[in-house]
């Protein structure tokens, strides 16, 4: 399969790149930024394994939309896998946050991804094929305290997911959403070293 990937300077993202190209898969790989696009294109040289490195910011979504058509021009996509996500270093309860910058924030996350579904389906649909994966979080079960704009477009995008499935599933296109639990990650450092969170 050709799979879009999102979220390829992550810990989970780069595992997920690897664990499809062993699997076969042609995986194209997006990064936010060229710091990011050229750290992801050393590490997986080092490893040498073969990755499609692209440039995808979730901020101006519309900025890529010739990237994203070379994908469909060189022989199509297969499947979209959603695992960007903004890091959310400074955590706070709801009513400390600051409004406007939680609105500039799920713009980013929010309408970032929902460009990206809408920009692929109609490809899907004409081809009558599509996996859609959105990689979202136990949060939106459990909750996480002061993790609340994070916990708002989680919940936003896997009610699209749901939708989707609904709307396109007559086509073959499946769409499903993952919730991962606490991984040891460099971006969940923060909890796995809290006793709180321990087992």
């Amino acid at each position: 399969m050709r799979i879009l990937l999102t979220g390829g300077s992550s810990d989970i993202g780069r595992e997920f790149a690897i664990h499809r190209f062993n699997e076969g898969d042609e995986v194209f790989l997006t990064a936010s930024n060229n710091k990011s696009l050229q750290s992801n294109k050393d590490y997986f040289k080092k490893k040498n394994i073969s990755i499609n490195h692209i440039l995808f910011n979730f901020s101006s979504p519309e900025e890529s939309t010739e990237s994203i058509q070379d994908i469909f021009n060189s022989g199509g996509l297969d499947a979209l896998i959603l695992n960007a996500w903004s890091r959310n270093n400074i955590l706070k309860r709801f009513h400390n946050e600051n409004f406007l910058e939680t609105k500039e924030y799920l713009e980013k996350n929010l309408f970032g991804n929902m460009w990206l579904i809408h920009t692929v389906l109609p490809h899907m649909v004409e081809n009558k094929f599509g996996r859609i994966i959105f990689i979202s979080s136990i949060s939106t079960e459990i909750g996480t305290g002061r993790y609340a704009k994070y916990i708002i477009g989680k919940s936003a995008l896997e009610g699209l997911v749901k939708n989707l499935a609904v709307d396109y599933g007559k086509y073959n296109i499946l769409s499903n959403t993952i919730k991962l639990g606490l991984f040891k990650t460099s971006r969940t450092e923060n909890f796995w070293k809290d006793e709180t969170y321990q087992p």
